[in-house]
């Protein structure tokens, strides 16, 4: 990672934070007390690039301030951005957990506060802390759950369908509730939910226009606002 003036801060850590992390979410308090006593708080100006496709490191990473954006080098040699993370998201963890090179990249978009946990550090918990593996373990069968659902999306739901559930996980997750039942979310990049349902941006976009001529959802700025009880579909 760039250095520059980047330095290490000193910032409150707090439960709930480590909780919305996917692979620890099953974890205890306790459990959770422990992980996070060996998280080292770090600041990284505009434009560090924080991991670099390919690159060999292990850290996990989470966002307390500021954002990233997350992007691939894709076979024709062009940036593709798939992803903008902000507080309470996280990112580095396929690496830190099989210990393979980045599979993307990641840049600071804005100044970000971030809390950042070594390989060598978790494994060492995990030596010392046989029942956190055992909870972890839990955790990750979540997760292997959630992606054979996300192969069924892309085995039985067309572009539409496939689209509608992308909107639909990110609502659940990070909407905003409006009245009369309405979630707005933050509109995705046509190119990142391209990348998520393994179709193309065009297909997207005209999915999208799909949608919208149905009344299943409309823009509000830079938003998506979805009608409720309308994806009979999924």
């Amino acid at each position: 990672m760039t250095e520059g003036n980047n330095r290490d801060i000193e910032i409150p850590m707090y439960l709930d934070h480590f909780k919305n992390i996917s692979i620890f979410s099953s974890l205890s308090d306790d459990h959770l007390r422990i992980i996070q006593s060996n998280f080292r708080k770090m600041f990284v100006r505009e434009g560090t690039v924080i991991l670099q496709q390919n690159e060999q490191s292990f850290d996990l990473y989470t966002i307390l301030s500021g954002k990233v954006r997350v992007s691939i080098i894709n076979r024709d040699n062009r940036e593709v951005s798939l992803a903008i993370l902000k507080e309470g998201d996280f990112f580095g963890e396929l690496s830190f957990l099989d210990k393979k090179p980045r599979s993307a990249t990641v840049k600071a978009i804005n100044e970000v506060k971030m809390l950042v946990l070594s390989r060598d550090a978790f494994l060492k918990i995990l030596r010392e802390n046989p029942d956190i593996s055992i909870n972890l373990l839990s955790g990750l069968a979540k997760r292997l759950r959630k992606a054979d659902e996300t192969i069924e999306t892309l085995t039985f739901l067309d572009v539409s369908g496939r689209v509608a559930k992308i909107l639909i996980d990110v609502a659940n997750e990070q909407g905003e509730h409006l009245s009369d039942g309405f979630v707005a979310i933050e509109c995705p990049t046509h190119q990142y939910i391209a990348n998520q349902i393994g179709a193309t941006r065009e297909s997207v976009t005209k999915a999208m226009k799909s949608l919208k001529s149905k009344g299943l959802i409309t823009m509000l700025d830079k938003d998506i606002v979805i009608a409720p009880n309308q994806f009979e579909i999924l």
